[in-house]
């Protein structure tokens, strides 16, 4: 399973680099977790039915470990395709080189929130570590599933930057040929 090309690919002719089809695969894992989630919940609503009971910390699981899995790497691979909603009421209506500045600024916007989440995330999730969290009474281990954050957000602000730095390219690759385009005509005016 290939990491498809996105938008941008297409718009520049470059295919996804390396490290964009390695971000790709994650969202296996979070299908995955899709898939043990739904067995485990309908495992555990047939085992109420027997006199073993309920399989322990089913809730716990399907809370700390299997949603926080699939958010993360839900939102890694919705970036990754560029299936994020966009609401472009205000983008649309401005002039096109305005457009291109916008994109930069939210870019950098969106790398600077995902790096704090990624930073902040990070530190939780040591201080989890170093405490053993578990899930209350249940004693399930929740400490490893907080990794997920910091590692998702720093996934996202990875793939931030590759397209920042894919549109500054487009960008001034589209500007050289505008360039070349003019001195061309006026190559032709003066000849």
């Amino acid at each position: 399973m290939d990491a498809l090309p996105t938008e941008q690919d297409a718009n520049t002719g470059t295919g996804p680099t390396v490290l964009e089809r390695i971000i790709g695969w994650f969202g296996v894992p979070g299908i995955l977790a899709v898939i043990i989630l739904m067995l485990h919940t309908v495992l555990n609503a047939l085992m109420r039915k027997t006199p073993a009971g309920s399989l322990h910390g089913t809730l716990e699981y399907g809370g700390y470990w299997y949603m926080t899995m699939i958010c993360m790497l839900g939102l890694v691979w919705a970036q990754q395709k560029g299936e994020h909603i966009d609401a472009r009421l205000v983008f649309d209506r401005v002039p096109r080189p305005v457009q291109r500045e916008f994109e930069l600024f939210s870019h950098a916007v969106t790398f600077a929130l995902c790096a704090a989440f990624a930073v902040f995330g990070w530190f939780e999730a040591l201080d989890k570590m170093e405490i053993g969290a578990t899930a209350g009474v249940s004693g399930v281990i929740i400490w490893p599933a907080v990794f997920f954050v910091p590692f998702g957000f720093a996934l996202i602000a990875i793939q931030i930057v590759l397209n920042f730095l894919r549109l500054l390219r487009t960008r001034s690759g589209a500007n050289a040929a505008a360039d070349r385009s003019e001195e061309g005509l006026v190559h032709d005016v003066l000849s």
